[in-house]
C-alpha cells in the first residue's frame, strides 16, 4: 500500500504555463524583428533598382543630347526627394592625343538628414571636347 494518496495530474503548473508563455513570446519577438529587417531590405532594394533605372534614363538623355553637366545637380523627375549630382574626377592623362574626363554621377536620397544615402552611382569616361 502506498504512503501518499495517488492522484492523477490533469493540468499544468503555473511555472510551466509561465515558462511556455515566455518561450512563445521570445520566439514571436525574434520572428517580428527578422520580418521587419527583411521588409527594410526589400524596400531598400526596390528603391535602388528604381534609382538605377532612372539614372539610366537620365544618362541616355545626356548621351542623346551630347551634353554632360559637370559639377552640377538636379531633382529626379519621378522622385522629388531624390537628387542627382555630377562631379568631375581627376584622372591622370594616359594619352595626349585623346583628352578624356571622368564624371561621377550619383542619385542621392535626401529624406535622411543624418546621413547621405547614395542609391546609385556610376562613373563615366567621356571625351573632352575642344
Amino acid at each position: 500500500m502506498a504512503r501518499w494518496p495517488y492522484y492523477r495530474r490533469n493540468g499544468l503548473t503555473l511555472v510551466e504555463v509561465a515558462a511556455s508563455i515566455a518561450l512563445v513570446g521570445a520566439l514571436l519577438v525574434s520572428i517580428l524583428i527578422g520580418f521587419s529587417a527583411h521588409q527594410r531590405q526589400v524596400a531598400t532594394a526596390a528603391n535602388r533598382a528604381l534609382a538605377i533605372h532612372q539614372l539610366d534614363i537620365l544618362i541616355a538623355e545626356w548621351f542623346a543630347a551630347d551634353k554632360f553637366p559637370r559639377n552640377h545637380g538636379g531633382v529626379m523627375t519621378d522622385q522629388p526627394h531624390w537628387h542627382w549630382e555630377t562631379t568631375v574626377l581627376q584622372i591622370p592623362s594616359f594619352d595626349s592625343s585623346w583628352q578624356a574626363e571622368a564624371l561621377l554621377v550619383e542619385v542621392i536620397d535626401h529624406r535622411r538628414t543624418d546621413a547621405r544615402e547614395v542609391l546609385a552611382s556610376v562613373e563615366l569616361l567621356i571625351e573632352r571636347k575642344p
